[in-house]
């Protein structure tokens, strides 16, 4: 399943979307991504940063 989650700020994350990332085996996402965001995202799954830099 693919989920798209926005980027910004982590306060306004929703639960879904927290839910989500904490199973996640793939995260892709960009450079706006707050870190806050990242961390929910297991140690486990693979990330990939894409995007401009």
């Amino acid at each position: 399943m693919v989920y798209l989650i926005g980027a910004g700020d982590a306060g306004l994350l929703t639960v879904k979307a927290q839910e989500i990332l904490k199973v996640a085996e793939i995260v892709i996402y960009d450079r706006l991504a707050a870190e806050k965001i990242l961390n929910y995202v297991p140690s486990t799954a693979g990330r990939f940063l894409i995007g401009k830099c």
